[in-house]
């Protein structure tokens, strides 16, 4: 018993890693436009539930996330 706990648990360990690994940044198109969503959904007064919310996108997609909305609005200009 100890054994098969053991080795489910070093699986699920590497799957986490794994899963880890994958994650990439999104084109900068997807985060302008998941941007442009949440500003039309919530405004752009509250920067910090605009990051929330564009965070949030960038997780939905698997995608890596931003520190601070500044980050957001740089990457944005790479579409540009």
């Amino acid at each position: 018993m100890k054994y098969l706990l053991c080795v489910v648990f070093l699986f699920a360990s590497a799957m986490t890693l794994v899963n880890a690994a994958e994650s990439e940044n999104a084109s900068p198109w997807e985060v302008k436009d998941a941007y442009l969503y949440c500003v039309e959904a919530y405004g752009d007064k509250d920067e910090k539930q605009l990051l929330d919310c564009v965070n949030e996108e960038m997780i939905a997609g698997e995608y890596n996330t931003f520190k601070t909305l500044t980050d957001v609005l740089a990457y944005i200009e790479k579409a540009e």
